[in-house]
């Protein structure tokens, strides 16, 4: 299960995620760089960290502390406290309040730790996109709440509207421990036969068998007791040729114990989104059989990748909102990690082809081009590019590029 939460967090964070980009990003670079919001979100550890949570608890909710300066901070708020989502009663779509039951707790300065007085308290806190109160129709009527402080909701694999979110990693651990109880059940089935359920067959006389009995027990020892760990020593010795011993040992059912546990973890993988290769599994990791697995896991990395985008936008969104920016007017990107380095002369060669026969703008060709090569700064390299073309004439217009219709020389 810790294998199937680490793939995800990594094809989806790479080495992590930089933050805004982009020549009105200023205030967003502020925001995302802040000692504190760093702290709490946007490290590189912080993003590892609430990804798992995410996966594992399929809920994030976030509060979003405005101060009067403008400036946001992000905390997590655990997603057990929250009691209750509330949603407009007409549109059950659209969250309103979110309703967190606390314990109050006091520093007990001789254990040198928080405890629980006993008490709860409910705190309702306002959804990030409630922002109006003219368009709210519970605002008179919610308990006093902070006006400043927001909430944002990420559920995951949701399946109702308004509801909780559904972790990933809680149904696929149910296949593996499965799992991993078959094995356990078949070592001790291995143990028991390799120093129980043996049989020695002894050809000769009724003394001879109990020399022999008598000698085993002697160089073994005790049944529950560990093998001599001295690597010279010989547990066995030679007989008389009217001694001959025979060994025969019960099947142990190890080749159908690990059918079985194969058949508890595909589901569990399953879960995940993931083929048993990417565990650890070499029974289907020949190239044919695994590339024909690895669009569907893919598409499963990259719209995990995609909630994250869409959660860090957002976000990025409220903070404009909040300053006064409309983030329809602010060019900006949060760009994310590439999920593979693919192959990419063909559409590269597509691209040139399309721009060059004028089905395709110069400046989506060159935004599409810089996406392709994993530009850290679109909006930065879509202006250096755009006035190298400008102050190169024509010319530059992809280099005189003729359409080729084949494959890009090299």
């Amino acid at each position: 299960t810790k294998a199937a939460v680490l793939n995800k967090t990594l094809f989806a964070f790479g080495e992590g995620v930089t933050g805004p980009t982009g020549e009105d990003a200023d205030l967003l670079r502020d925001w995302w760089n802040d000692p504190q919001n760093q702290a709490s979100m946007f490290s590189v550890p912080r993003q590892y960290e609430r990804s798992n949570q995410l996966l594992c608890d399929g809920d994030l909710f976030l509060l979003l502390f405005v101060s009067p300066d403008g400036s946001v901070q992000i905390r997590r708020q655990e997603p057990l406290a929250i009691h209750n989502i509330i949603t407009d009663p007409e549109d059950t779509s659209r969250p309103l309040y979110y309703v967190a039951k606390v314990d109050e707790k006091k520093l007990d300065a001789k254990e040198g730790r928080l405890k629980s007085t006993g008490n709860t308290k409910l705190i309702y806190y306002r959804d990030y996109n409630n922002t109006d109160p003219n368009e709210d129709p519970l605002y008179q009527q919610v308990p006093d709440f902070d006006e400043d402080t927001f909430m944002m909701h990420v559920p995951l694999n949701r399946v109702q509207e308004g509801a909780f979110g559904v972790s990933e990693a809680a149904p696929a651990a149910k296949w593996f421990l499965r799992a991993q109880q078959i094995a356990d059940d078949q070592a001790t089935i291995s143990k028991a036969t390799a120093r129980l359920m043996s049989e020695i067959i002894v050809e000769g006389s009724a003394g001879d068998v109990d020399n022999v009995a008598q000698m085993i027990a002697n160089k073994m020892g005790d049944t529950t007791d560990d093998l001599h760990e001295d690597p010279d020593e010989q547990i066995f010795t030679a007989h008389t040729p009217n001694v001959e011993m025979k060994q025969n040992r019960a099947g142990t059912g190890s080749s159908d114990a690990f059918k079985n546990s194969r058949m508890m973890r595909m589901p569990g993988a399953a879960q995940m989104g993931q083929s048993l290769h990417y565990l650890a599994d070499p029974e289907n990791a020949n190239l044919a059989t695994a590339t024909s697995m690895e669009l569907p896991v893919l598409k499963n990395f990259s719209g995990y990748q995609s909630i994250w985008q869409w959660t860090y936008r957002s976000m990025a969104d409220f903070v404009l909102r909040v300053n006064g920016h409309d983030p329809e007017d602010v060019a900006y990107d949060i760009p994310m990690s590439r999920i593979l380095r693919e192959e990419i002369s063909n559409p590269v060669q597509g691209l040139l082809d399309a721009g060059a026969m004028n089905h395709l703008n110069d400046e989506y060709v060159t935004r599409k081009l810089l996406e392709m090569f994993g530009s850290e700064d679109i909006h930065q390299d879509m202006k250096d590019a755009l006035e190298q073309t400008d102050s190169t004439e024509p010319a530059a217009a992809a280099l005189e590029y003729e359409p080729t219709m084949g494959d890009v020389p090299e």
